[in-house]
């Protein structure tokens, strides 16, 4: 991605100074690249995301052709803003914040999420830290785009050769501000090695799961999945009688069984509560989270007949005559399941899990307390889907129902990622075919089994567990984005802006220029496009 970036970065140095027509046709070539670059890796999980593959391909095509647009766009507008800047400073800092922003805006806004950007989650290991303090996901964007543009200045100079003043004809404006001390090759790699030293922590900490064996630094947990398999069911469809059967199969050991996203369909609330009584009757040890899809009144339409159907979660045990936790799915897979279920306005909550350990176990009173909230497969899109819980949770269950091993295997990046940034850890059962279920957070990130066949994994959380000491971002969401923007570019832009010039002479410059447009707006005449960028 850096890479790709970085070319992007040089190459836009050539198209955007071009004859309009001429700047036109690069730009249309590249966007039909980019699209094509996008498209390709997709392309085959993309066949069998809906029922024509038709209507798959055209939107996968559409979708890459907005995203190469959006970039497209984001590079114009850091080319036509840095050609107005003199400070070297302002133009490092510049591309990265306008790339978070902008990402995090279309992250915030398109109903895939961060699945709709161009967003690192592989190879980010040495910043990974960064993730829970700094911005979320937004940190490694900003990162991956200050790499980018020392990537692009170093390329450019070596191209181009050292320049003396600014780019694109602006040195005589960078001759009459005041010089500064550093070259702007200095402040390249000035900013290199600030971002090298940003990988020192990740060589300090510790990453390493908790011990298992010293109760009194870890909660030892057997986490697990409830998958069936055709191989000894003999049926082409598994219903709640097989989960269930897999479940006792598990619950001597376990702690927390998870289904897979829609394990079992209800067609009434009387039905889904019946079943969830009987998963409390047999199953005696562990909590059993059962996902579900059910069909229940319109209560905002009378007139329909046939009710709404929904995704949601139950958290039961034979602790609760009721369920500790219910959750319906808020993110739904556009066209696959937007026009067949209806999605939750209402955001995740967490619950209190008591654990009861056996005596042989030196758990002084043989019991501790976990708090475990849910969500269910895409809702792991949306970076601020736990930025509203009070408290920080120890384990998230997470079903998931995915139609191809590379979508399925994407989404369990965006799960652990959605771990690592509130501290908590995942459990993550996909039930689809070749679907990738596994452990990620507190120093796990396993994928411990692709396909069906059910499994249990032991793992431990740090003891004692303060739920009230959240990560920033799981505390603030993008607040800190904001604010990290402003201090990142803000202040080099505006003090490049004032240096060296008088501050009633740039108000009283743009007053004018303000006033005049719009009197040639009054007259009815519309200034060039052109001219409108370069405000």
């Amino acid at each position: 991605m850096v890479l790709t970036l970085s070319l992007l970065l040089v190459y836009s140095r050539k198209i955007f100074p071009s004859h309009v027509e001429m700047g036109g046709r690069h730009a249309l070539a590249l966007c039909v690249a980019l699209t094509i670059g996008g498209s390709l890796p997709r392309f085959a999980a993309s066949l069998h995301a809906l029922s024509q593959q038709s209507t798959s391909v055209v939107l996968l095509l559409s979708l890459s052709i907005v995203t190469s647009l959006l970039t497209i766009a984001t590079l114009f507008l850091e080319y036509k803003l840095t050609s107005h800047y003199s400070s070297d400073t302002s133009r490092l800092l510049l591309f990265p914040t306008i790339w978070v922003v902008l990402w995090a805006g279309i992250a915030a806004l398109s109903p895939l999420g961060t699945l709709s950007t161009w967003s690192p989650v592989e190879g980010t290991g040495a910043y990974d830290w960064l993730v829970p303090w700094f911005s979320g996901p937004y940190a490694l964007n900003w990162v991956a785009a200050a790499w980018a543009t020392i990537l692009s200045q170093t390329l450019t100079s070596l191209y181009m050769g050292p320049t003396s003043g600014g780019e694109n004809g602006h040195g005589s404006q960078a001759s009459h501000s005041v010089r500064s001390v550093m070259t702007a090759n200095d402040k390249t790699a000035l900013l290199a090695a600030v971002l090298v030293l940003l990988t020192v922590p990740s060589y300090i900490g510790d990453s390493l799961p908790v011990p298992l064996g010293d109760v009194s630094k870890g909660t030892p947990l057997v986490i697990g999945c409830a998958l069936p398999t055709v191989d000894e069911y003999k049926v082409p469809e598994f219903k709640f009688e097989h989960f269930l059967a897999e479940s006792k199969r598990l619950d001597n050991t376990a702690n927390f069984i998870l289904w897979p996203e829609g394990a079992v369909r209800f067609s009434s609330e009387k039905e889904r509560n019946d079943s969830l009584a009987e998963v409390q009757k047999n199953i005696l040890h562990a909590f059993v989270g059962v996902s579900f899809e059910e069909t229940v009144e319109d209560a905002e339409n009378s007139n329909n007949r046939h009710g709404v159907r929904r995704a949601g979660i139950a958290i039961v045990s034979n602790r609760s005559p009721t369920p500790h936790l219910l959750y319906y799915k808020q993110h739904l897979v556009p066209i696959a399941e937007s026009f067949s279920l209806t999605h939750s306005l209402e955001s995740p909550t967490t619950f209190s899990a008591e654990i009861t350990y056996p005596k042989r176990i030196p758990v002084p009173g043989h019991k501790r307390e976990i708090p475990v909230t849910a969500s269910i497969c895409l809702d792991f899109s949306a970076p601020s889907q736990f930025t509203n819980l009070e408290v920080r949770p120890g384990l998230i269950l997470a079903p998931a129902r995915t139609w191809d091993t590379t979508v399925g295997y994407t989404m369990w990046k965006q799960a652990s990622q959605r771990a690592r940034e509130i501290g908590s850890t995942v459990l993550w059962c996909d039930g689809g075919e070749g679907g990738v279920s596994g452990v990620a957070g507190h120093g796990y990130n396993e994928v411990v089994q692709v396909g069906s066949g059910s499994w249990l994994r032991t793992i431990a959380l740090e003891f004692p567990f303060d739920e009230n000491s959240r990560t920033l971002y799981g505390h603030y969401g993008n607040a800190v984005l904001l604010v990290f923007c402003v201090l990142a570019a803000g202040i080099p832009i505006g003090a490049g802006y004032m240096v060296g010039s008088n501050m009633k002479q740039h108000v009283g410059s743009f007053a004018r220029y303000v006033i005049e447009r719009f009197r040639r707006w009054g007259v009815g005449s519309a200034p060039p496009v052109a001219n409108l960028i370069d405000v």
